[in-house]
C-alpha cells in the first residue's frame, strides 16, 4: 500500500493543516527530501548526490514479469560483493529490469554457481546474452585466471560492456527518460531491490567534506553500487550505440547462449 503524498490527489488529513502546509515545508528541504517527506515517494535521501534523478520509482517500479520468448540480458560486476542483474529488451522498446543475484563477501566463482542454479530454476529454456564489467578481463595474481575465464569456462559466453562512464550514464538515463506507448521506456520489478535503491538514490556521488556543495567525480562503492553498474554494462550494448549517435550493432557482434 503507498499512501498518497501531501501534495497529492487524496492527500490524507488535510482538512486539519493550514493552507500551503506542505509546500511550506518543501521550500527548506532538498529535493530529496521532499520526494520522501512531503510526497511520499519510496526513495532514499542522503548526503551525496543522485547519479539517476530520471528515476522516479511510482513511475519505473511495477510488477514486471519474464516474457517467455524474449533473451534474457545478464549484467555481471565482479569483486568480492558480486551482482548479476537480469533483464529483458521487449520487442516493443521497453526494457524491463526482472531481477537480480546479490551476494556479499563472495568471489565470482561461487557466485556465477548461484547464478546458474538460480536462473536454471527460475528461467528454463531462454537465450541469454552475457555482459560484464571490462575489468573482468585482469588476471588474479593467485591463479592467473580472469573472471572471464571462470564464466566461460561454465558455458557462460561473456562480452565485455562500456568502459567510459558517461557512456554507461546515458546508457541508462535513454530508457528512463523515454516513454513508449504512454508507458515508460524502463520499468524494475521489485524483485531486484538492491538494483532498485541504488536506482532511487543510494548509487551517488559522495560529497565531499570541504566548504560549499562539492561531490567526488567518481560513485562511491558500496552494496548498491554493484548491481546499478552490472545494469550499465547491459545498458551500454543495449542503448550505447544510440548514446554514441551510430548505427545499431549486428546480432554477430553480441555473444549469446541458450541454456536448456
Amino acid at each position: 500500500y503507498r499512501q498518497p503524498g501531501g501534495r497529492a490527489e487524496g492527500a490524507e488529513n488535510t482538512h486539519n493543516l493550514p493552507v500551503g502546509y506542505y509546500d511550506n515545508m518543501a521550500q527548506s528541504m532538498s529535493p530529496g527530501e521532499v520526494s520522501v517527506y512531503v510526497d511520499g515517494q519510496y526513495g532514499y535521501v542522503a548526503d551525496g548526490k543522485p547519479i539517476f534523478p530520471e528515476y522516479n520509482d511510482s513511475v519505473h517500479c511495477r510488477a514486471v514479469e519474464y516474457v517467455p520468448g524474449v533473451p534474457i540480458h545478464r549484467g555481471w560486476d565482479f569483486g568480492l560483493t558480486p551482482a548479476c542483474v537480469l533483464s529483458q529488451m521487449l520487442p516493443g522498446g521497453r526494457w524491463h529490469v526482472i531481477d537480480e543475484i546479490c551476494a556479499d563477501d563472495m568471489g565470482i566463482d561461487r557466485h556465477s554457481d548461484d547464478v546458474l542454479l538460480h536462473c536454471s530454476r527460475e528461467y528454463p529454456d531462454v537465450e541469454w546474452i552475457d555482459v560484464g564489467d571490462p575489468a573482468g578481463e585482469q588476471r588474479a595474481q593467485t591463479d592467473e585466471r580472469t573472471c572471464f575465464d571462470i564464466l566461460q569456462g561454465k558455458g557462460i559466453e561473456i562480452g565485455t560492456g562500456e568502459q567510459s562512464i558517461q557512456i554507461r550514464f546515458e546508457s541508462v538515463r535513454k530508457p528512463l527518460r523515454t516513454m513508449v506507448d504512454g508507458e515508460p521506456g524502463f520499468a524494475i520489478s521489485p524483485k531486484a531491490q538492491r538494483t532498485r535503491k541504488g536506482l532511487a538514490g543510494k548509487y551517488q556521488f559522495r560529497r565531499l567534506q570541504v566548504s560549499g556543495e562539492k561531490y567526488a567525480e567518481v560513485p562511491e562503492k558500496n552494496i548498491w553500487s554493484h548491481p546499478v553498474e552490472a545494469l550499465q554494462y547491459t545498458a551500454t550494448r543495449i542503448f550505447g550505440d544510440m548514446v554514441r549517435g551510430v548505427g545499431p550493432r549486428r546480432k554477430s557482434q553480441q555473444r549469446r547462449i541458450a541454456v536448456a
